[in-house]
């Protein structure tokens, strides 16, 4: 397996021939032309690197930085003192906030920032949640010598970052996930006997009728149905998920051809519907989950094809 060493390494060469290369033909360079000559994530010059080393995440940043600068360069002075502020400072505020998020340890604390920014409609969602949670607990516990007795079988736990939701930018999807984090947190505190679920496949392989599908399992199962594409995409999840002992966690790795997502991503409604370009990018950026993977430590991985059959 490629080392992060290497890959920065690779990284590095192919900014270089790629900056010769718009030296003289003029074309516009990329951090995405970087990332596919040198066959890394793109999310490893914006700092997401699933690595404890600081100094080879800001080493990833840097060079970020130095292939946005030179294509600024290539810009006309004008283009250059409005955009490459506005961009630095977007750039900056991303790996600000997900430091953020990795160093926050006060569950409270995290909760009540975020409080402010829910909307009626996910105080709701909330509420109803944790109404539904406390009456499966009456099911799941026995409180009179303090053991967790599993009774009757019940359906999976479903957490999207989707259904929290709350508009198409960025922003609103960092909300989200923050939410659903929160939320996964609040189903692994419970004292039981469980399997985290974590979904991986491209918009519109079935994660979600997938999820939905699910008949009732002899244990207490959560589902965290959400693309999960990259080991940096599913880091913060999977990370959560080993602090819990008592916990199987599983992939769900989603194979569906690209022919069958663009079909599919056609049949969608306008707002939900993706641009092709950026579907083919997500499909392309699948990194398959393996159980000799030492960074990952899946328990089991479960392949479910495009005909929705299933192989363990």
């Amino acid at each position: 397996m490629k080392s992060k060493k290497d890959a920065l390494v690779d990284a590095k060469l192919a900014f270089d021939k790629l900056k010769k290369d718009a030296e003289q033909s003029g074309s516009r360079l990329t951090i995405s032309a970087v990332a596919r000559l040198a066959n890394v994530d793109r999310k490893y010059f914006y700092g997401k690197v699933n690595t404890p080393d600081e100094s080879k995440r800001q080493a990833w940043v840097s060079l970020g930085e130095e292939i946005n600068e030179f294509r600024n360069r290539q810009r006309s002075p004008v283009q250059v003192s409005s955009e490459a502020s506005i961009s630095k400072k977007l750039d900056n505020a991303l790996i600000e906030n997900y430091r953020l998020l990795e160093s926050v340890g006060d569950l409270e604390k995290t909760r009540a920032k975020m409080q402010e920014l829910l909307s009626s409609k996910g105080k709701q969602l909330e509420e109803l949640q944790a109404h539904s949670g406390r009456l499966e607990d009456s099911l799941l516990f026995a409180t009179s010598d303090k053991r967790s007795i599993v009774g009757f079988g019940s359906k999976p736990r479903i957490i999207s970052p989707d259904l929290l939701r709350e508009g198409v930018d960025s922003l609103s999807l960092k909300k989200a996930w923050v939410l659903a984090l929160d939320k996964l947190r609040t189903e692994l505190d419970r004292p039981v006997e469980k399997t985290l679920y974590i979904t991986i496949g491209a918009p519109g392989s079935g994660k979600s009728t997938w999820s939905l599908n699910q008949a009732h399992h002899k244990n207490f199962s959560i589902i965290f149905d959400a693309c999960c594409l990259t080991r940096a995409d599913r880091y913060e999840v999977l990370s959560l998920g080993r602090k819990y002992p008592h916990t199987k966690i599983v992939a769900v790795v989603f194979y569906v051809t690209f022919p069958t997502l663009k079909k599919r991503n056609n049949l969608r409604e306008s707002a939900k519907r993706l641009p092709l370009d950026k579907l083919r990018s997500m499909f392309e950026s699948l990194e398959k989950p393996s159980l000799e993977d030492a960074s990952e430590f899946f328990d089991e991985i479960v392949m479910v094809r495009g005909g929705g059959e299933i192989c363990t």
